[in-house]
């Protein structure tokens, strides 16, 4: 269970990051670097992570042209992370460009396509001109993902639905906006218990505020490790 879980460094400051880390690679050995600490502190906090003998998920969301996203693809995989994402809706060029580069330059890097975020609501969508079910919207881009040569996906635990199995392992399936049942929504809209994310097929979950914002992070995870060992 331990290698399930994804704790999201949703911070700007290397030093905050560093005592997150320190408190918790004992216990989970996958952490997540957004565009928040990514673009503080670059490419050396990714080094110094893998540098511990941690993994990265590069949570990136590239979203450009194909050939910019295969160059940065390139990039990236001299990092040697894990995995890394990209937008679902930069279209199936985009994806199967960002699949290619992985696959030239390091092939231990899998390419995960996110697909809706989990701050979107079906309001949000229909702002934004989108007016099919959420759960349509995501069974399509997820068939877009598969289909360009994907690793697997990003999506809420409520949006999985039929997917799991539609795309059984290897694919890999991603759940972001995990909360225990004490915490706030903040600004997901789509949030999940852990337990219900293992239950509908997740490979991995990814917590963020519900661990890092508490004042003894590793008593968090160890209650979360409690609670999914004993749901089975």
């Amino acid at each position: 269970m331990e290698d399930k879980i994804i704790v999201a460094l949703d911070v700007s400051e290397k030093e905050r990051a560093e005592k997150i880390i320190e408190k918790l690679s004992s216990s989970v050995k996958y952490f997540k670097v957004g565009l928040e600490l990514y673009s503080s502190e670059g490419n050396n906090i990714v080094k110094e992570i893998k540098s511990k003998g941690l993994r990265v998920f590069l949570d990136l969301k590239l979203h450009d042209i194909p050939n910019t996203v295969s160059n940065t693809i390139r990039n990236i995989a001299e990092l040697k992370p894990s995995m890394v994402t990209v937008h679902t809706l930069g279209g199936g060029q985009m994806l199967e460009a960002a699949v290619a580069a992985a696959r030239e330059s390091y092939p231990e890097m899998k390419i995960l396509g996110v697909t809706v975020l989990t701050s979107l609501d079906k309001k949000s969508l229909f702002s934004m001109g989108i007016e099919i079910s959420e759960k349509d919207l995501v069974s399509k881009l997820a068939k877009l993902a598969f289909d360009s040569g994907c690793d697997g996906i990003v999506c809420s635990a409520q949006d999985l639905g039929d997917i799991r199995e539609e795309y059984p392992p290897p694919f890999l399936v991603v759940i972001p906006g995990i909360r225990l049942p004490e915490d706030e929504l903040a600004d997901q809209r789509k949030v999940s218990h852990p337990c219900l994310a293992f239950e509908k097929g997740a490979d991995f979950i990814v917590l963020g505020r519900s661990i890092t914002n508490k004042e003894q992070p590793e008593l968090a995870i160890k209650r979360l490790l409690e609670i999914c060992k004993s749901a089975g």
